[in-house]
């Protein structure tokens, strides 16, 4: 619940108690005559955050897809349902997606650290990515990589995030072994020819020449006729000797 709602609430029920007051009604009753409107108003308000928020998500997704980027900060302008009465940290938590496809990542990452202090990482697993990716946009690698590393586990696996970890640890000249853990995460997951090239090529770095040609080979495989795959394909190739 956000602040403009709490302030109706409490200037609603102040003048609802203040009315019984004065109308000489016994405690008891002004209580209920008090939090049964409150609650009805709740109960109306939640139905029809609820059935915005999913037509505003579809909106969203569509726009996102599609690539229309300038349709994004007007409808999530238009939204002043969702921004008055919907749990602070999802509103934002859009809010951050918006900026982050945009390109503006140090909104973004604003919107998702403002969303992130009324739930906490632990809870709110999509908005640290959300964050970390912003940082690591940004070049805050430091903070990217102790973001990552709280969300990531075995039973909650990001593509891009334990890809992104993988090369922040190399980047800082970490252990080899770990990175090769996280990138391979990515790779079982994706099951994409692309990642599975940096792995191979992560392996021939090691000097593992017969598993980065086992990589390479498993790439092949499933990137078929994609061209961005074919390309990365033929980099590693190269860089691998294969």
């Amino acid at each position: 619940m956000i602040w403009p709602k709490r302030l109706l609430y409490l200037v609603l029920g102040g003048g609802l108690l203040a009315l019984g007051r004065s109308l000489g009604l016994p405690w008891s009753l002004t209580l209920t005559l008090t939090v049964a409107p409150l609650v009805g108003l709740e109960v109306l308000l939640r139905t029809l955050v609820e059935r915005r928020g999913r037509r505003f998500e579809q909106r969203l997704m569509a726009a996102l897809q599609a690539g229309r980027g300038d349709e994004l900060l007007p409808l999530y302008r238009a939204q002043l349902l969702l921004r008055f009465a919907a749990p602070r940290h999802l509103v934002l938590g859009k809010l951050g997606l918006i900026f982050s496809r945009l390109g503006r990542h140090g909104e973004a990452a604003a919107a998702y650290r403002e969303a992130l202090t009324d739930i906490g990482p632990e809870r709110g697993y999509t908005l640290a990515l959300g964050l970390a990716g912003s940082l690591y946009e940004l070049g805050e690698l430091k903070e990217a990589e102790k973001l990552y590393r709280s969300v990531i586990d075995d039973e909650r696996i990001n593509v891009q995030a334990c890809a992104r970890l993988s090369r922040l640890i190399r980047k800082r000249g970490g252990d080899p072994d770990e990175a090769d853990h996280f990138l391979r995460m990515a790779v079982d997951a994706a099951r994409g020819g692309a990642l599975r090239c940096e792995l191979a090529e992560q392996l021939a770095e090691r000097g593992e020449l017969d598993s980065a040609r086992e990589q390479l080979a498993l790439a092949e495989q499933e990137i078929g006729d994609d061209v961005e795959g074919r390309a990365a394909l033929e980099r590693a190739r190269e860089r691998i000797g294969s």
